[in-house]
């Protein structure tokens, strides 16, 4: 029966437990199986062969041999139970070595190989990196959900109209509607989307007869107290505008809007 080991091979004293844990200390033998871990068996002794090292098959429960790799490897023929006296037999690069912490708890440590530290390592940096990428794009997806439910403005009571393509006869028609019962449209949408296109289109075929006002600077408000014929404000906000200007401008539009309504003009 092979017994494994916690730790590598006795081989400072390899007599003295061989005499201790077999009856017939010719039959000791300890070694690593085919997957490093250290053992001992009590077994009859093979004949190895040189350039070769003693090695336990788990799975046939023998001994079995494999090529000795680097130095001091066995140069003759050699018994199995003489396995400690060659150097390049020895697997304590193999074994486990035990390791106290600060809390005074044992651990048991594996030695690594080189070519395994560094795929365990670039391993972990992949994984740090997949990380830090998946997190930033949740936080990307989340900033842009909050600017689209900022961008919203629930309170707004002047008919407020999406506007898709300019040849879009339906919002034109929609357009139209608001404007006759309202008295004061808002038409938005994005850059591009065709908002002013949809104003030039109202006044051009509602106010052919009439002269109209296209304001497009917040100071020339002032123009229209008197003015009676329709106006129109565009590109009123800009990105980058303060936040100041932006309040002024809203109050500006609404006390427009009051005196629309009130005195019933267009």
């Amino acid at each position: 029966m092979f017994h494994y080991l916690n730790t590598s091979c006795p081989y400072a004293n390899w007599m003295q437990t061989a005499t201790k844990l077999c009856a017939d200390s010719n039959r000791y033998h300890c070694l690593n199986n085919e997957i490093g871990q250290s053992g001992w068996i009590c077994v009859d002794y093979i004949l190895v062969e040189r350039g070769r090292c003693l090695e336990f098959n788990s799975v046939a429960k023998k001994l079995d041999t494999i090529p000795c790799v680097g130095k001091h490897c066995p140069d003759t023929f050699y018994k199995s139970n003489d396995l400690h006296l060659y150097l390049g037999c020895r697997r304590e690069r193999d074994e486990k070595t035990t390791s106290t912490n600060s809390l005074g708890l044992t651990t048991e440590v594996s030695a690594l190989g080189a070519s395994e530290v560094i795929g365990i390592t670039v391993g972990v940096i992949i994984a740090i990196a997949i990380s830090i990428i998946a997190v930033a794009v949740l936080c990307f997806i989340s900033r842009m959900r909050q600017q689209n439910k900022n961008s919203k403005n629930p309170e707004e009571e002047i008919a407020m109209l999406a506007t898709p393509e300019p040849d879009d006869e339906r919002s034109f028609s929609r357009a139209q509607r608001a404007l006759r019962t309202e008295r004061f449209v808002v038409i938005t949408g994005i850059q591009g989307a065709g908002k002013t296109f949809i104003a030039k289109r109202l006044c051009n075929e509602l106010f052919k007869e009439e002269k109209y006002v296209w304001i497009t600077d917040p100071n020339a408000f002032t123009v229209l107290s008197n003015f009676e014929s329709p106006f129109v404000l565009d590109d009123l906000f800009h990105e980058l505008q303060p936040e100041d200007t932006v309040r002024e401008i809203r109050e500006k539009i609404d006390s427009l809007y009051e005196n629309v309504v009130a005195k019933q003009k267009y």
